[in-house]
């Protein structure tokens, strides 16, 4: 992240009142040149409540022209990528499975 910063870049990490809440509030006043950090994603994708609100504004984030350029970067442990594969797998969650990155 250090060498975005000194692009001018901003980090934001939505934590606060919960990470799912502060980002269904805060994703929608995402400026460009901003680093989105989803540490431990799971807490906000796979919240039942936020989940699909949390997915949507990334979604728009990504696709709004105006607010680019924009990073979005979230973090899974293995076991809980691998507990979000079978949901996918086994037809409880939309959308094609997450494939494994090879970064």
């Amino acid at each position: 992240m250090q060498p975005l910063a000194k692009e001018g870049r901003l980090l934001w990490h939505p934590f606060d009142p919960t990470r799912a809440q502060d980002a269904v509030q805060d994703l929608p006043r995402v400026a460009p040149r901003t680093a989105v950090w989803l540490n431990e994603a799971q807490h906000y994708l796979g919240d039942h409540e936020a989940g699909e609100r949390i997915a949507a504004a990334i979604h728009e984030l990504l696709m709004t022209r105006e607010r680019v350029p924009v990073l979005v970067l979230g973090t899974l442990w293995p076991a809980v990528r691998s507990s979000f594969q079978a949901a996918w797998s086994e037809g409880e969650l939309d959308g094609p499975a997450p494939q494994r990155s090879s970064w």
